[in-house]
C-alpha cells in the first residue's frame, strides 16, 4: 500500500529548497507524491507526478511573473478542484504556511488537509 500525498508549494524547486526533494524522495517506497505548483523553476523530477503544467521561470521570480500569476490564481483553484475531484488523494500537505492561506477558501472544504508530517505516515507500513 501506498499514501497518495498532494503537495503544494509556491515554487519547484529552487536549489535552497533541495531538502524538499530529498524528504519526497525518502518516501517514495511508501508514497506517491503528486507536485502542485505556481512556479517551476528547476526541471521536474520523473519520480513524482505534476498535475499542472506551468511555465519555466528564473528563481527569484520577477515582478512581472507574479503579476502575471496573481491573474492566473482563480483558475489554478479552479484546476486543482477538478483535478481532485477526479483523482482519489490520501493527504494533502501544503508548503508552507503562506500557500495555506494563499488557498484557504479551498483547503476549508477539503477533507484530507494534515495538520502533522505526512512521514508519520509512512513509519505505520
Amino acid at each position: 500500500m501506498y499514501y497518495k500525498v498532494l503537495h503544494i508549494v509556491d515554487h519547484w524547486l529552487p536549489d535552497t529548497m533541495n531538502w524538499l526533494d530529498a524528504l519526497l524522495d525518502s518516501t517514495l517506497k511508501s508514497c506517491r507524491h503528486y507536485i502542485y505548483s505556481e512556479y517551476l523553476v528547476s526541471d521536474p523530477n520523473p519520480d513524482y507526478f505534476y498535475i499542472r503544467s506551468v511555465p519555466k521561470v528564473n528563481y527569484p521570480v520577477s515582478n512581472v511573473e507574479k503579476i502575471k500569476q496573481r491573474w492566473r490564481r482563480y483558475q489554478m483553484s479552479e484546476h486543482l478542484s477538478n483535478w481532485l475531484a477526479s483523482n482519489e488523494v490520501h493527504v494533502i500537505h501544503v508548503h508552507f504556511g503562506h500557500m495555506a492561506v494563499r488557498y484557504k477558501h479551498w483547503l476549508i472544504q477539503s477533507k484530507n488537509l494534515l495538520l502533522f508530517h505526512y512521514t508519520v505516515l509512512t513509519m505505520n507500513i
